[in-house]
């Protein structure tokens, strides 16, 4: 339904938010972070993505970016 789309779509828009406030770029409209250091990967708004230092800090905008570089996405 309507409110669905539009609960998705603020939802994505508010991870995007959390992704630039960790460090990546705005233009990379990315939505979850992994570390250089693991193989795992987060949305923005857990805790685990929170404690990835910047300078190891790898940003993906999808479920599919992510797996192609051999992540696991892990729940918080």
């Amino acid at each position: 339904d309507n409110n669905t789309n539009i609960n998705n779509i603020l939802d994505k828009e508010q991870m995007k938010i959390e992704c630039i406030n960790l460090g990546c770029p705005a233009e990379s409209e990315s939505i979850y972070v992994g570390s250089k250091n693991s193989d795992k990967y987060y949305e923005c708004s857990c805790g685990y993505a929170k404690n990835i230092l910047p300078e190891n800090i790898i940003c993906f905008a999808s479920d599919e970016d992510a797996i192609a570089d051999r992540r696991e996405r892990v729940g918080c």
